[in-house]
């Protein structure tokens, strides 16, 4: 149900949903998968076209997009319109400009942004303003919180920007609140004064932030609370309690639930915590059974699961019952989207390029959820891994000697009984690559058939060879490494080499189509260098490194020439002598020593492979004067001389 408030004002409220059905024992879901590539992260649920049929609002952040899909009313989708927004994040709805059609506001994570999509009523939309929310800008709410019957809006990223709107579709400049950093946001009225609050759960620390609003606008310093995990990824606000008051529950990134009892008065206390078993993206509220009591819904990031957690009306919650989900799971959108009077479940797959629908079934038989797991993944052929599948069910355990099949992209590999529930199957027959493995659990009489899937990565190993060329070489000189990196029964891997001299990073090169990497360097020192070439595997290619090659380098050769400005020269007349140091590789630097017979006249050091020495206290005669280098770590020595004759 959606209240809808007439002019002055305008607008229409967030979704309510009644059951009308008969509340159910259990519950039990059927789950289709509808294509949305680029990244789901949230997903919502209303009424875009007026047919009366639910319909889904997707943001997909690599792709950069807002998907729109359109419910037939029997649990299917049409793919609708896609809109273009900067990194799309968080979505909220609401009809921002007062025509009484809804209107989208898209989170631009990273853009600093609030993009407003507005409505046609058809289903469409048209470009709306984009506002600047002075932050990071990634998830937004809607509320009125100045009364003043126009919908406002509040982002948070690592900032809360509060945002007032004109009603024409545009929005006033940002207010900021310092919050907790970078969380999920949800609007309501917390301490019973009539005025929206809102709370924000932290994307970094384990603090939730809790901000009074003045009913003008404007909100009071945060209050803190602390909860068990850091990094919420997803907020609920409801009574769980049934005591009238509002309470919020925090999903975080290290598997827990969190639950905050509020007390009436815009304060709360520590609830119980719930551990979901993996990195929890999406969190939502809803009463699934039909019994009037809240559940909570929390959407497992990597485990590729859905943890049911059913409530018991006074706060706390049953243990998590989890159902297969696809991977990267995150948000949760709630609603019947086959009218059968049954709330469904989609879910945005950050991961999969998909949404899963998960409509509820109503199974007679008790329904099961099966996990299946890898004792080793990636593995190596021929290797053996054991799948073990565990099934449960929230109406009893299942009974032993129940079959489980296990299957390697849909062909049958083997079967399992269940022992307390676990069967387990165990191969060394997978090949190289990538498989889809499924445990699909039978049922019987009591327990409704359900199954798992994992994908399993088979890895060959490899060998990685190196040879270089020329060795041994000089200094200066181009030395060509070549790696040839095999796989056994394998396609020739694909990747990057890695070459070292010693720890030190020389370069990278590229495999080839026949699985040779090469690298070129001339910056070799005049020593003996121990060089490997790793590899770095792949996706199907077990990492590997070469035996150490020893690559000889030489020093480089020099050739020293001597020249004199003046020969012969009088006595006291001043003879300046060049010499010139040459290198086949590299340009030589360093002192020059000058001598007169065995007598040092001086150094100079070179400058463009020249270096001068001016005298004028040459005996008369003839004198040898000799000009030596001596050579560095990489250059050898070499000297010139020439006779110098001094008259009278």
């Amino acid at each position: 149900m959606t209240v809808v408030s007439p002019s002055p004002g305008g607008g229409a409220s967030n979704t309510i949903f009644f059951p009308i059905a008969v509340p159910e024992a259990s519950v039990s879901f059927s789950r289709t998968d509808i294509s949305s590539a680029g990244g789901n992260i949230t997903v919502v649920a209303l009424d875009l076209n007026g047919d009366g049929k639910l319909d889904l609002a997707a943001t997909t952040y690599y792709d950069s997009t807002v998907r729109i899909f359109l419910g037939n009313g029997d649990g299917t989708f049409t793919p609708g319109q896609t809109y273009s927004v900067c990194h799309a994040h968080g979505l909220a709805t609401g009809d921002f400009n007062g025509d009484g059609i809804t209107d989208l506001a898209v989170g631009n994570s990273g853009c600093g942004q609030i993009t407003i999509l507005l409505g046609n009523g058809d289903g469409t939309f048209r470009a709306g303003g984009t506002f600047e929310t002075g932050g990071n800008g990634g998830e937004v709410e809607v509320g009125d919180f100045n009364g003043d019957g126009k919908l406002d809006l509040v982002s948070e990223g690592y900032t809360a920007a509060v945002l007032l709107g004109n009603g024409d579709g545009t929005f006033q400049a940002p207010v900021n609140y310092p919050t907790v950093a970078g969380g999920l946001v949800v609007v309501g009225d917390f301490n019973g004064d009539g005025h929206l609050d809102f709370a924000v759960g932290s994307g970094s620390d384990s603090a939730v932030s809790v901000m009074l609003g003045n009913g003008d606008g404007t909100f009071q310093p945060q209050a803190q609370y602390q909860v068990k995990g850091t990094n919420h990824g997803g907020i609920v606000l409801a009574d769980l309690n049934q005591d009238g008051k509002l309470d919020l529950a925090v999903s975080d990134n290290e598997g827990w639930v969190s639950v905050l009892l509020g007390n009436g008065d815009g304060t709360f206390r520590t609830g119980g915590n719930y551990d979901t078993g993996g990195l929890t993206a999406g969190l939502a509220g809803a009463d699934l059974k039909g019994d009037g009591i809240l559940d909570l819904i929390a959407a497992n990031y990597y485990s590729s699961s859905l943890s049911l957690l059913l409530g018991n009306g006074d706060g706390t919650f049953q243990a998590p019952f989890n159902y297969a989900a696809g991977y990267g799971a995150r948000g949760i959108a709630v609603g019947d989207f086959n009218g059968d009077g049954r709330l469904d479940l989609a879910v945005g797959n950050q991961f999969t390029d998909s949404i899963s629908i998960y409509l509820q079934t109503g199974e007679s038989k008790a329904p099961t959820s099966t996990m299946v797991v890898s004792s080793l993944n990636p593995s190596l052929r021929g290797q053996a891994v054991t799948f073990t599948a565990t099934v449960a069910s929230i109406d009893g355990e299942i009974p032993d000697g129940e079959q489980v099949t296990f299957y390697a992209c849909g062909t049958v590999i083997g079967t399992g009984t269940t022992s307390g529930g676990v069967a387990t199957f165990t191969t060394s027959l997978l090949g190289v690559g990538t498989h889809s493995i499924k445990a699909a659990y039978v049922g019987d009489a009591t327990f409704a058939p359900s199954s798992g899937m994992l994908t399993q990565i088979v890895q060959a190993n490899t060998t990685t060879a190196l040879v270089s060329s020329p060795n041994a070489s000089t200094f200066g000189q181009a030395v060509v490494l070549e790696a040839t990196v095999t796989a056994v029964a394998a396609p020739k891997p694909t990747g990057t080499v890695t070459f070292k001299d010693g720890t030190a990073t020389l370069g990278t090169g590229i495999l080839d189509a026949s699985g040779v990497a090469t690298f070129s360097t001339s910056t070799l020192s005049a020593r003996r260098h121990l060089i490997t070439a790793s590899y770095g595997g792949g996706v199907h290619y077990r990492a590997s490194t070469s035996a150490r090659l020893t690559q000889t380098v030489k020093k480089a050769n020099s050739t020293t020439t001597l020249a004199s400005s003046l020969n012969p020269a009088t006595e006291g007349q001043a003879v300046t002598f060049t010499a010139k140091v040459t290198s086949p590789t590299v340009e030589p630097t360093g002192p020059v020593t000058f001598m007169a017979g065995q007598t040092v006249l001086g150094k100079r050091h070179l400058k463009g492979g020249e270096a001068q020495f001016t005298t004028s206290t040459l005996a008369i005669g003839s004198t040898t004067v000799t000009a030596t280098y001596g050579g560095c770590a990489n250059i050898a020595d070499s000297s010139a001389s020439a006779t110098q004759e001094v008259s009278q």
